[in-house]
């Protein structure tokens, strides 16, 4: 018997044939059932008393099985998921037009700024004037 952090593993002592008899009475008592409950007397083997006490009527059973949906609600998803997928596409278009077009209208107001603050500066040209030159002006 394994006992890892206070657990006992029951799937080490069940009985040979204790899948197929969980199989069954999950076929017949939980398919298509959100909530079912199930008994299974013969599942743990009887040849080891410690595993028997260990894993009785209060223990837990974790079964995993798969999620079968239906056809008509998987189509549904699919539409949502579509429409969901579409909306941040457009999300992002739009969100990227307007970044760019501020930045086109920042950029335009930059220009303008620059004209209309144009001063004798920007205009100014310096150059090296030799003491001859300086005498003929």
């Amino acid at each position: 018997m394994i006992k890892e952090k206070g657990h006992v593993n029951c799937t080490a002592n069940m009985a040979p044939n204790a899948r197929q008899t969980i199989r069954k009475e999950l076929f017949r008592k939980c398919r298509r059932k959100e909530h079912c409950e199930i008994s299974f007397q013969n599942v743990i083997s009887a040849k080891v008393p410690a595993a028997h006490k260990a894993c009785n009527d209060e223990a837990y059973l974790f079964i995993q099985s798969p999620c079968i949906i239906p056809s008509e609600e998987l189509t549904i998803r699919k539409v949502y998921g579509l429409g969901i997928s579409c909306m941040g596409v457009w999300i992002y278009l739009f969100v990227h037009c307007t970044i760019e077009y501020i930045k086109s209208v920042q950029g335009n107001a930059y220009v303008e700024y620059d004209v209309k603050t144009t001063s004798a500066a920007d205009y100014t040209l310096e150059f090296k004037i030799y003491p001859e030159m300086y005498e003929y002006f």
